[in-house]
């Protein structure tokens, strides 16, 4: 009945664990002929205290409400207003004056503050229920356009004969669990299988443990021969939690493992990799007390390079300086430019920089593999929690002429040089297209001057294609414009002829692209630019399997590339002479080493789940999850959702320490900490 019916069978579920029906109506629950009594009091009360004036003020409001005899949710939200803030919590009266106590007797009063917190109370329920109700509809909505959005979508992938990752583990579970065939399966497996090592069991989601449980149960349930199961992992480099690694499924798989195959379990604690000192600052972080809850196993680490000097640098935090803005007034924007004040995270790269470059110019020595030398560009990784900041530190970098590699993730196509060999392209096929030939002739292709290009614009006939082949006619050989010339007629001749990448690879060769891009850039900036250059061209083949030699069709093809920022190709890894300074996220360091590890961007952040996150709340013995919801606004959060978003929130904390742990333990000598 699942298999057939999963919204229905889901919604279910999701009834039972709301405990709410779909006709029941909550404001009209609350209004009772009790309640209206409790609210009658209430504002009579109020309405006789002399002082202060507000709560006359209130009473006159309950009131109002109660003479107008209408109680739906007009009322019940006007009665919230009174007792409750904005936060849903009871509103505070002031203490009685010695005027209203004795205008009111002592009893009233008692009888006031009494009334008015169970009231309160009741309104604090009511309003629990009115969200639980609101979400129980629309998880059930979520739930129905989510499955029709997945059947699309796997009619689609179907159409195409593809599947996607979580394709590849959903079906690889059913085929070992569900389907027909799966003991057959099985066994055909158990046949091969004589050792099994499983590596970054951390890592692993609840549908891969499913998937491996039946391999491990046939190595259970086989005396006839000799298996051996391996399985490594380190709860505290769990930080995958985005792909539905659980870290606690290491857990269940070491207690399965012994109860069923008698495995033994090894503890390491002694890195390999980090100096004395930085195992300190590891160990110092996270026995303190704000991580006893998120890692509360913690054991101290030690390292086998205890002769390995280390040193740990916490950089000033930088904050957002104080300057005073500019008084507004009208500015020629040819000229003068908006004035933007410099945020913190400039200031901190800029320090970053500074040091970085401190640190080559000082010949700091390091180790490595037995042999002391100067610490190099290539020793050094900056990391970062998220790429939000980058750019600020690429900057900082190329302001100070320090090599890097930053982790350009679907970057090509917005480099300058590709979209100089984009605008070519665009010229070659639109020859009317002004600002194409413009950026051209700008371009280290022809290096044409800003006086060139008023020359063209200054002139009164013909599109500025016509006007550069009528210039060219009275300029030296060398001139920009004649080179121009002679090369655009004779590449748009061409480009009626050729396929797009030996276009491309004639475009290349007669203009001297490489060596005419590679002058016009800084030296630590030269092989990436021949890297992203080779790049482009070997696209020309890449997309849609070189198929469709039409120009129009590969400029447009890489516009919506663009626009869809996933499948944007990035940035190709060049072989630097001299290796370059690498900007990683902590994710793409994992694994990862270096000498010098600068942790950047490492203050204080917001790690609360957001409104409409999934919140899954998979225990790691159970063979389904046991509440799939979409979080709500934080105001129209209800108890039930409150309680899976706790659970969900440990997991989020425990994935930030394990992020931080991540981070500290890629240093190999130096680490240097800002903010």
């Amino acid at each position: 009945e699942k298999k057939q019916q999963p919204v229905e069978w889901a919604t279910q579920q999701l009834q039972s664990y709301f405990s709410i029906e779909a006709s029941h109506d909550p404001i009209a629950d609350f209004f009772t002929p009790s309640c209206k009594d409790t609210i009658r009091l209430v504002a009579d009360l109020l309405t006789h205290a002399s002082q202060p004036q507000e709560k006359k003020k209130l009473g006159d409001d309950l009131l109002r409400i109660l003479e107008g005899n209408v109680f739906e949710e007009k009322a019940f939200n006007a009665i919230s207003k009174v007792l409750l803030t904005q936060n849903n919590t009871i509103r505070k009266l002031r203490n009685a004056s010695k005027a209203t106590a004795a205008s009111m007797g002592e009893s009233s009063i008692i009888n006031l503050e009494e009334s008015w917190r169970h009231l309160a109370e009741e309104l604090i329920s009511t309003v629990d229920l009115i969200n639980r109700k609101n979400n129980f509809e629309l998880n059930c909505a979520w739930y129905e356009a989510g499955s029709h959005f997945l059947r699309l979508y796997q009619t689609i992938k179907t159409q195409h004969r593809q599947l996607d990752f979580s394709d590849l583990e959903w079906q690889a579970c059913r085929l070992l669990n569900s389907q027909d065939d799966a003991l057959w399966v099985q066994y055909k497996l158990d046949q091969k299988l004589e050792h099994m090592l499983i590596d970054e069991f951390q890592d692993t989601n609840p549908t891969q443990w499913r998937l491996l449980l039946p391999l491990l149960e046939e190595f259970a349930a086989s005396n006839e021969k000799k298996r051996s199961v391996f399985i490594v992992g380190d709860e505290k480099q769990s930080i995958y939690a985005f792909r539905r690694a659980n870290p606690e499924l290491q857990k269940t798989a070491d207690h399965w493992l012994k109860e069923n195959l008698h495995s033994q379990q090894f503890n390491m604690t002694i890195s390999w990799r980090s100096a004395s000192a930085i195992m300190d600052v590891v160990n110092q972080v996270f026995t303190d007390e704000k991580f006893a809850e998120v890692l509360p196993n913690f054991k101290q680490h030690s390292t086998h390079k205890n002769k390995l000097w280390g040193r740990i640098e916490l950089l000033p935090e930088y904050r957002i300086p104080e300057a005073s803005k500019p008084i507004e007034s009208f500015r020629n924007p040819l000229k003068t430019p908006r004035y933007e004040p410099e945020s913190a995270h400039d200031i901190e790269a800029s320090a970053i920089a500074t040091r970085i470059a401190e640190l080559i110019k000082d010949g700091i020595l390091i180790t490595e593999s037995d042999v002391t030398r100067p610490v190099q560009y290539g020793d050094i990784k900056i990391l970062l929690r998220k790429r939000t900041h980058v750019k600020s530190i690429e900057l900082a970098l190329q302001a100070q002429n320090i090599p890097y590699q930053g982790s350009s993730k679907g970057q090509l196509l917005k480099t300058q040089e590709v979209a100089d060999i984009r605008s070519l392209l665009t010229l070659l096929h639109t020859p009317q297209d002004n600002l194409a030939l413009g950026r051209i002739l700008r371009s280290p292709f022809f290096s044409a001057s800003n006086e060139d290009l008023i020359e063209l614009a200054t002139q009164s006939t013909g599109n500025w294609f016509e006007r550069l082949l009528k210039a060219a006619a009275d300029k030296p050989d060398d001139h920009p414009f004649s080179r121009a010339g002679k090369y655009l007629q004779r590449w748009q001749q061409d480009s009626a002829l050729l396929p797009l990448h030996d276009l491309l690879s004639k475009i290349y060769f007669e203009a001297d692209i490489f060596n005419r891009y590679q002058q016009a850039a800084p030296a630590w900036q030269r092989q990436q630019i021949r890297a992203n250059l080779k790049r482009l061209i070997s696209l020309a083949l890449e997309i849609d399997s070189g198929r469709y030699p039409s120009m129009n069709h590969f400029l447009l093809r890489l516009e919506n590339l663009q626009q869809a920022d996933k499948d944007a190709p990035s940035e190709p890894t060049p072989e630097h002479k001299e290796n370059p300074v690498e900007i990683l996220t902590i994710h793409n360091a994992k694994g990862l080493e270096a000498p010098v590890i600068f942790l950047a961007d490492f203050g204080q952040e917001n790690n609360r789940a957001s409104a409409w996150e999934a919140l899954i709340d998979w225990p790691a013995q159970a063979a389904r999850p046991e509440h799939f919801l979409l979080q709500p606004p934080a105001k129209e959060l209800d108890d039930k959702t409150r309680k899976v978003q706790q659970r969900w929130q440990q997991k989020l904390d425990r994935e930030k320490a394990n992020l931080l742990y991540v981070a500290l333990t890629r240093a190999q000598q130096m680490l240097i900490i800002s903010a």
